[in-house]
């Protein structure tokens, strides 16, 4: 074992204070006071067990809307998902980029806790997102100790206001029936 001497300080309230470097690789830590007029001390103090536990990366997860779909320009998103954090997540961001272009962030929530439950509903007017583009997006966590976790991205393919994905769903099943009744014939 290695001893490490400390200063203590005492703050307005009368109490002492000190900062104690936490490692790893230690467990046991014992407080040996020494008064520093009289030089009393408590020889016999007791041991103290402090575990280091990493403060781990938030998860994030988007559940709602499902990767690869179409989406018209003028739509509005639902945007579930959930974020998670062994200690405290200070806040939980989406974050969208359209194309190639730089990722902007929206604040949804902060002070969230351990776990933030997210249904946000997002209109896509104003982000500049037109028919042939590719929207993708995540969500973006930040905890009590700035570590930053990201959800998986989710990419939307951006329709016109006049398709209709679901009518292009069908037009599609139907030309794959189509096919199959030539193979028949």
């Amino acid at each position: 074992r290695e001893d490490v001497t400390i200063k203590m300080e005492v703050d307005d309230d009368g109490r002492l204070r000190a900062e104690v470097p936490i490692s790893t690789d230690h467990s046991f830590y014992r407080v040996h006071l020494v008064a520093e007029e009289s030089g009393f001390s408590n020889l016999h103090s007791p041991d103290y067990e402090i575990r280091a536990v990493a403060d781990l990366t938030p998860e994030l997860q988007i559940t709602q809307p499902a990767n690869n779909r179409e989406i018209r320009s003028d739509a509005t998103l639902e945007l579930k998902g959930i974020a998670r954090d062994d200690v405290s997540l200070e806040v939980v961001k989406q974050a969208y980029r359209v194309n190639r272009s730089d990722w902007r962030e929206v604040v949804l929530h902060t002070a969230c806790g351990t776990e933030q439950v997210i249904d946000h509903r997002w209109s896509l007017r104003g982000i500049g997102a037109g028919p042939g583009d590719l929207l993708v997006l995540k969500l973006v966590g930040i905890d009590s100790k700035g570590n930053v976790g990201e959800s998986a991205p989710v990419r939307l393919a951006v329709t016109g206001r006049d398709e209709d994905p679901a009518r292009r769903e069908w037009a599609e099943k139907e030309k794959v029936v189509a096919e199959e009744v030539r193979k028949l014939a």
